[in-house]
């Protein structure tokens, strides 16, 4: 027994000097992880932009924090981090807990991530304080140059972000429950992230000087039997527009989706203005036929311009505008589908629309059918109204047999191919077909618009729209898009010539 033990003694010393030798050795065999270097491999983010929406009623700081990932087998060398905004920014970094608006050379482990906070500081009580302040954190891996919007609210504003998913739509908000009867008024601005809805038989009243902001993809819907009231003023219009107040962006379409607004009531526009968008206003039927008396969208006074797609478009529905400028759209600036019935008077569609390519589609569209349903036009009056742009054919008529298919131009200046046929009375009367360019200061011109480079849609002197409206028409509408007085020989268009 004590020889046993002897022995077993002997072992434990030998193991007590072999084992860290072997830790030793089996630690200097292991192979050292190396650095992905290929150009593809990039990081990952847990979010693309980050949002600031805390409502500030006085000196307010407030942070925020996302993750950046390593999602490679290798270790992977983030280069440089920084603000793209540098000294000037508002914003401040804290990066893997080192306080620093700028990082250089850190490893990321394989899997591994690291947290970046960030910190901004806004007065909203101070005038000169941007209603939006915008920056963006830069990553540089591998010679890619990566970013994470920053995006932080100057001002006190109502937020609706969406609480409801289903499938098949976007992320939304039910603004207004069904029957329900709510007001959005001037106190402060609108921000919308995802939709904002209007449910059936509900009605969203705005007020004169309101500014609604939305952010991309996002919009506002009102349901079947829902109504849109837009009670704007000449000296307060509402405005519609992107959630980037940047003066890079003030012109750029394509910032947010839509309004859409569908059948079974009336909505009524007053002094807006719509801008930016993809579509400006869609206005349709999602059940079929209705009755037109029912579904009406009233629009004066109005502007919906800088468009990615449509500016007005419509299905089966019934439009009255007065006083209506829509331009500058990528598709369509007007597409009248599926029948309806519409009465455009001093009214401007006038496209110049000059994005990265050249429009191909009319600024007008006008059809009755959808694939093989064929719809009744049952009326589309156009009078005093301007219809131009920038290509040779800008109306684009197309019916299908089976239906009424009703249209009439009536001193109106139109832009169309030199072949179209407009000898018909029933569909054209007292028209201005085709005015020839102008010759101002040398250089070669459109005739009628005061500048198109500013979105100036004023008349120049001269412009053959001056003077050549139908008085009955004028009377009707007394005064232009500036409150401006008609004369008694009104002037083609929304703006009357002074």
């Amino acid at each position: 027994m004590y020889t046993k033990s002897i022995k077993l003694l002997n072992i434990f010393k030998y193991l007590f000097f072999i084992l860290p030798l072997l830790a030793l050795f089996v630690g200097g065999c292991k192979k050292e992880i190396g650095f992905t270097e290929e150009s593809s491999s990039k990081l990952s983010f847990s979010t693309d932009t980050v949002i600031f929406d805390t409502v500030f009623t006085e000196v307010g700081s407030a942070t925020q924090q996302f993750k950046i990932y390593n999602p490679y087998k290798k270790k992977l060398l983030v280069k440089k981090i920084w603000l793209a905004k540098g000294q000037n920014s508002l914003f401040r970094l804290n990066i893997d807990g080192v306080p620093g608006n700028t990082a250089n050379n850190i490893e990321l482990m394989p899997g591994d991530s690291l947290f970046v906070f960030v910190e901004v500081t806004i007065n909203p009580l101070n005038s000169n304080t941007p209603m939006i302040v915008t920056d963006s954190v830069l990553f540089e891996t591998n010679n890619n140059i990566q970013d994470i919007d920053l995006v932080a609210w100057g001002q006190d504003a109502h937020y609706i972000r969406p609480n409801t998913y289903i499938n098949g739509l976007p992320p939304l908000n039910i603004i207004a429950k069904e029957n329900e009867n709510i007001t959005w008024g001037n106190d402060k601005p609108y921000v919308i992230y995802g939709y904002a809805v209007v449910d059936s038989a509900a009605v969203l009243n705005i007020e004169a000087g309101a500014r609604i902001h939305f952010a991309k993809n996002s919009g506002l819907w009102v349901y079947r039997y829902g109504s849109l009231q837009v009670n704007g003023t000449k000296d307060s219009p509402i405005i519609f527009q992107g959630a980037r107040l940047d003066y890079d962006y003030r012109d750029i379409p394509g910032q947010w989706d839509r309004i859409w607004i569908n059948e079974g009531s009336i909505s009524n526009f007053n002094y807006a203005e719509i801008k930016n968008g993809f579509i400006g206003l869609q206005v349709e039927t999602i059940i079929g036929r209705q009755n037109n008396d029912q579904t009406l969208v009233n629009l004066k006074n109005t502007k919906i311009y800088n468009m990615t797609a449509y500016g007005l478009f419509s299905r089966y529905y019934s439009i009255r505008g007065q006083n209506l400028l829509v331009t500058n759209c990528g598709e369509n600036t007007v597409a009248l589908t599926m029948g309806g019935n519409y009465n455009f008077r001093h009214c401007t569609f006038a496209n110049f629309y000059s994005a990265s390519t050249q429009r191909q589609s009319p600024l007008l569209v006008i059809n009755n059918y959808n694939n093989n349903q064929v719809f009744p036009l049952d009326s589309c009056y156009f009078g005093n109204c301007i219809v131009y742009g920038g290509i040779e054919n800008e109306i684009s008529i197309d019916s299908k047999p089976g239906q009424n298919f009703n249209y009439l131009f009536e001193n109106t200046l139109i832009k169309v191919s030199p072949t179209t046929n407009t000898d018909n009375t029933d569909n054209y009367k007292n028209i201005i077909k085709n005015p020839p360019n102008v010759v101002v200061n040398g250089s070669t011109t459109q005739p009628l618009f005061e500048d198109i480079n500013k979105q100036d849609y004023h008349l120049k002197a001269n412009a053959p729209a001056i003077n050549a409206g139908l008085p009955l028409i004028g009377q009707q509408v007394p005064l232009d898009l500036d409150e401006h007085q008609r004369d008694p020989m009104p002037d083609m268009g929304c703006y009357e010539f002074q």
